[in-house]
């Protein structure tokens, strides 16, 4: 027998913990009964039961290491309800399972709180280590379908970039489910760490399915990383500041990570259902991002038009008109097609922008690819934010990173010839005829 199971068989004194004791001060203000009464599908019961300052000051007086267990043997008194076998810092393995008894036949409500919501957030990662298969998510990007539709991704954009961004954003269950954005604030916090790391040098880009089965494989090995650290497996825990935590005042980093009352949510939850949901909508956010960046690959960039001052005028299949603007796409063909000016995006390919596959909201699209631009005017836009996202369902920064000008086209006036823009020139002799007067 191994001596870590020898310990564990150990009567508790000897192990070095109380036989016996009554709970942490709980600060509620409430009786044990109304504590259990508190609402389990109102994150506020988190703080309002005391549950939160019960985790945050047990982790700072004895440390993060075996918690879980822990915190069952050193607050529950003897002969009362204990759970011994919350062993959770070890992904696809627990167990680590919500309480199978009620509230109040356990001695501290605010534990029972806590085991909640660890056996929900250990669902949760399990469900994400299930869900982030590769095959499962180049099958559902449709990365083949993007390249036919819009050419191929270019190699250069940091891809865990966008993946954060595309999991801050997949929250369309967020306003009927609040523990929607605890869920996609593990994926976004994950990648975004991946983003931020140190690439190794001479990293090697390979094709587009190469590199997100790269990053995902990194995200199912970081997710072992999450629970370890979370579930007392180590004591290296800091990183778990870059989880959103909107809104914490706890001190511990793993208290934090469960601030707000994210996790506790009854245990009859479809947490696997949801988690197919959250990643089917993250990955329409990420194939709209590969393919601003296929679009990019080929030239395209976002054009206003300042000849355009009417709505009616601004007509080129795909563009908008925004603030008095006409928004479109386009390419400088010159060097292609032999002095032909300026190319819209082809009709049938702007259709596609929001079909019911990729469904774009293009005016969203326009807007943050031009506050993106000017943060740094005249020249490239930078990459996705990877920190500080956005928890509300909003675009991060610079999501839609494609290059803004604007101008007007020499003499304001062209016709269309096979959707290529001929300039005429009897207005302004002395403009060539491709030529656009840039803003």
């Amino acid at each position: 027998m191994s001596l870590v199971k020898k310990f564990l068989l150990l009567p508790l004194f000897l192990q070095g913990f109380p036989s016996y004791g009554s709970p942490l001060p709980q600060n509620s203000g409430l009786t044990p009964q109304q504590i259990c009464d508190l609402p389990l599908d109102d994150p506020n019961t988190w703080v309002n039961s005391g549950t939160a300052a019960f985790l945050d000051d047990f982790l700072g007086r004895t440390g993060p290491i075996n918690w879980p267990l822990r915190i069952g043997q050193m607050t529950t008194p003897s002969g009362a309800v204990v759970f011994p076998n919350m062993r959770c810092s070890e992904l696809t393995v627990g167990p680590c399972n919500a309480p199978s008894v009620l509230c109040n036949q356990v001695s501290s409500p605010q534990l029972y709180f806590v085991q909640v919501a660890s056996g929900m957030l250990f669902s949760i990662l399990n469900a994400f280590h299930s869900e982030l298969q590769d095959n499962i998510i180049i099958e559902t990007l449709g990365i083949g379908t993007i390249i036919n539709d819009f050419g191929k991704p270019d190699d250069t954009f940091e891809i865990n970039g966008v993946l954060s961004g595309s999991a801050a954003i997949a929250s369309g269950l967020t306003a009927k489910v609040p523990l929607a954005s605890a869920i996609t604030g593990i994926l976004s916090g994950i990648f975004g760490i991946l983003a931020a790391a140190p690439k190794p040098e001479n990293d090697p880009r390979g094709d587009i399915e190469q590199r997100l089965q790269a990053a995902f494989t990194q995200s199912r090995e970081e997710l072992f990383r999450v629970t370890s650290a979370v579930f007392g497996g180590t004591s290296d825990t800091e990183f778990l500041g870059g989880f959103p935590a909107p809104g914490a005042f706890e001190n511990s980093d793993i208290a934090r990570f469960f601030a707000g009352g994210r996790y506790l949510i009854p245990p009859n939850m479809p947490v696997m259902q949801m988690i197919r949901d959250i990643v089917d909508t993250g990955a329409v956010r990420i194939r709209q991002a590969l393919v601003v960046r296929a679009l990019k690959s080929q030239g395209y960039f976002v054009f206003i038009d300042e000849a355009v001052s009417r709505p009616e005028d601004c007509t080129p299949t795909g563009s908008r008109w925004i603030n008095n603007n006409c928004y479109k796409i386009t390419r400088d063909n010159r060097a292609s097609f032999g002095g032909q000016a300026f190319e819209d995006l082809p009709r049938d390919t702007a259709l596609k922008l929001d079909n019911a596959y990729y469904r774009f909201d293009v005016v969203a699209f326009y807007q943050n690819a031009d506050a993106c631009q000017n943060l740094t005017p005249g020249q490239d836009p930078g990459e996705t934010q990877t920190q500080g996202l956005p928890v509300d369902g909003t675009l991060p920064q610079c999501f839609f990173n494609m290059k803004v000008r604007r101008g007007q086209f020499c003499g304001q006036l062209c016709s269309t010839v096979n959707g290529v823009c001929k300039l005429v020139t009897d207005i302004l002799p002395s403009c060539s005829t491709d030529e656009v007067i840039f803003g």
